[in-house]
């Protein structure tokens, strides 16, 4: 009898869990390439951006050269630097001013992109959010049409690249120094602190930033701070940041809120100090505030000093602004500094010695910016003359993406 075949038949349900098991390593090798090509996406983005910081770094040290030949061109021209007043508030736009210093590239466009009409709600608004002074010198300055100034654009630079310069006087504020215990006395009471314990915030604040372990006659040094829960460290060294403030004795109590946020006179004292060390205060860009405060000794006029800066239309910051060349000009007297041995603040010496007419510490924040990357570079400049007038800068500090307090 012959052998009977059978046929073997799979059950359909074998078929499809076998297309199942394909379906799903599909799916999976979709995820592993969708990762793998975000990774390499990240990778390209991450080089780009690496190769274009690198791109922006090269010009902002452009522009940082740029900005120190037109400071020094004012240093040589007018035997230093006073005030922006001079023409060096914005150096890059200075710079093409001489058609001789800017080479302009092929098919740039030298039409300048000056804002559009301000809308009236929101110039009324801006307006109303500023003092009586600020306002002043926006009216003044709404008045005159930019082109009237610049005959060139500013400098131009390749593939888009916009730098922008922030350039103030250092000068103009008041270091945390001993030689200015007398000016932060006056600080203090001008915030409203009775003068017995503005000796003692000052005396406390020197302490703290001296080298010496001696105690001033109201300050305090280790040995208060060990008794403290937790115990403080005293650094005996110049402030690096304002928040240490928080920490000296007695500042937290009268500098701050119950919360530990800063009050009143914490932000008085913040924008008329600086950390950083200069031997007098320039006058021609000292605050009208600060010129209140530094006035109170009776050693000079403050109105005197204004009137004779803010120029004939009686605002500080706008075109026809002068500038004090000499302390005499202004019927200042400079005496010389006390010869007293003993540190601690007395509320009665002369500050006449730590007026000055020039700026001698500058603090410039450039920019460079394309598109997503940006390059911050912040520069601390010490400016001067030599006898001859040649110009002389020293980088007190130099910092790259990286703010300076």
């Amino acid at each position: 009898m012959p052998a009977t075949r059978t046929a073997i038949r799979f059950p359909r349900r074998r078929k499809g869990a076998a297309l199942l098991v394909i379906l799903g390593l599909i799916f999976v090798m979709s995820l592993v390439l969708s990762a793998f090509l975000g990774l390499v996406h990240q990778q390209l983005r991450l080089k780009a951006l690496y190769e274009d910081n690198d791109d922006l770094r090269v010009h902002a040290y452009g522009a940082l050269e740029a900005t120190l030949s037109v400071l020094g061109m004012f240093i040589e021209k007018d035997k230093g630097l006073f005030s922006p007043t001079q023409g060096w508030e914005n150096p890059l736009q200075f710079a093409s001013l001489d058609e001789h210093t800017v080479v302009l590239e092929k098919d740039v466009n030298l039409e300048l992109d000056w804002p559009s009409e301000e809308d009236r709600d929101v110039r009324e608004a801006r307006l109303a959010a500023m003092d009586e002074n600020e306002r002043a010198r926006a009216e003044i300055n709404a008045q005159t049409d930019p082109r009237d100034i610049f005959e060139y654009p500013p400098l131009p630079f390749p593939d888009g690249v916009k730098i922008s310069i922030e350039l103030s006087d250092e000068t103009a504020l008041v270091p945390l120094t001993n030689a200015y215990a007398e000016v932060l006395l006056e600080i203090f009471k001008h915030g409203g602190i009775s003068e017995s314990q503005a000796k003692g915030l000052v005396d406390c604040l020197l302490d703290w930033a001296d080298s010496d372990d001696s105690e001033r006659v109201n300050g305090a040094e280790q040995n208060h701070y060990d008794r403290l829960t937790p115990r403080v460290a005293v650094p005996n060294r110049a402030l690096r940041s304002f928040d240490e403030l928080y920490h000296i004795k007695d500042f937290a109590l009268t500098l701050y809120n119950p919360d530990g946020t800063p009050n009143e006179i914490w932000k008085l004292f913040r924008s008329l100090t600086t950390l950083h060390s200069h031997s007098k205060i320039n006058l021609n860009t000292a605050s009208p505030k600060l010129l209140e405060i530094l006035a109170e000794r009776g050693e000079f006029r403050a109105s005197q000093v204004e009137d004779h800066r803010n120029g004939s239309d009686g605002v500080w910051g706008t075109r026809d602004d002068e500038i004090i060349q000499k302390l005499e000009e202004v019927n200042i007297t400079a005496s010389p500094p006390p010869s007293s041995e003993d540190p601690s603040v007395q509320g009665s010496g002369g500050i006449s010695h730590l007026l000055g007419i020039q700026c001698e510490l500058l603090r410039l924040r450039i920019t460079a910016s394309r598109g997503d990357s940006k390059f911050i570079l912040s520069v601390l400049l010490k400016a001067s003359g030599s006898k001859d007038n040649a110009a002389s800068f020293t980088f007190s500090k130099l910092q790259e993406n990286r703010a300076i307090e």
